[in-house]
């Protein structure tokens, strides 16, 4: 049986985020789906890749902790770093706005926290005494 909680420590390397999705992708997911538990892969590693790009501008040598708990009807997920805090503006839920047209000026980075937001249920950020706390809550879907 895979594990229903997990702890990790990673160094701030975006090499390292792969081991954090592998860790998750071994979890024991009831009661998500497949595609819910995807999902949460997916939101959980672009909080990971946002705390490495953003907060530690991609220096190496930092440490970004992850706790994800899956509970009886949803997955709760924190991420720690102790780098720059995340920008009031962009704390605020992003939008995409998409003109068919030119899909193709849409940016290949700097979506992050928009898909988080597109995965994820609940998302809040704390930034206290140099510690930054992004807490991400996804509920299962009724079946």
């Amino acid at each position: 049986m895979s594990p229903s909680s997990l702890r990790a420590t990673i160094d701030s390397r975006l090499e390292e985020v792969c081991k954090v999705r592998e860790a998750i992708a071994r979890m024991e997911c009831a009661p998500f789906s497949t595609e819910e538990w995807h999902e949460v892969e997916s939101g959980i590693g672009e909080a990971v890749n946002n705390a490495i790009i953003h907060a530690y501008g991609r220096e190496a040598g930092h440490k970004v902790k992850v706790e994800v708990r899956i509970e009886p009807d949803r997955v709760v997920c924190t991420v720690t770093d102790h780098g720059r805090p995340l920008p009031p503006e962009a704390r605020k839920k992003p939008k995409l706005e998409v003109v068919p047209e030119k899909v193709e000026e849409l940016p290949e980075g700097g979506m992050g926290l928009y898909i988080i937001h597109q995965v994820m249920d609940r998302i809040e950020y704390e930034s206290k005494e140099g510690r930054n706390v992004l807490t991400l809550v996804k509920k299962a879907r009724k079946r």
